[in-house]
């Protein structure tokens, strides 16, 4: 099942580069809710409302504008700036 609406999608390294790039096109993909993190705050800040903006353009692109205003936190970004991070990684497919 591809479904991710509903999920939190996290990102690692999403301040620039394939992270910001996968955020975007996540965004688009119908993610509402996702979590950015990497190194530069400032950089996860700027990915983070061009997320903002690409939910804002799919939604309006499906009609959907009304919901849009009634429900500003349909789409939510949480930033966290990380200092140092451990690279193990691991998959749950539940």
């Amino acid at each position: 099942n591809n479904n991710l609406e509903g999920k939190t999608v996290w990102i690692t390294g999403a301040s620039s580069g394939i992270g910001a790039e996968m955020a975007i096109q996540l965004t688009l993909a119908g993610v509402t809710r996702m979590v950015l993190s990497g190194r530069r705050k400032e950089r996860l800040e700027e990915v983070a409302e061009i997320c903002r903006q690409a939910s804002e353009a799919r939604e309006n692109a499906r009609g959907s504008k009304e919901l849009m205003s009634e429900c500003p936190e349909a789409f939510e970004v949480i930033i966290v700036p990380v200092d140092l991070a451990e690279g193990n990684e691991a998959i749950d497919t539940a």
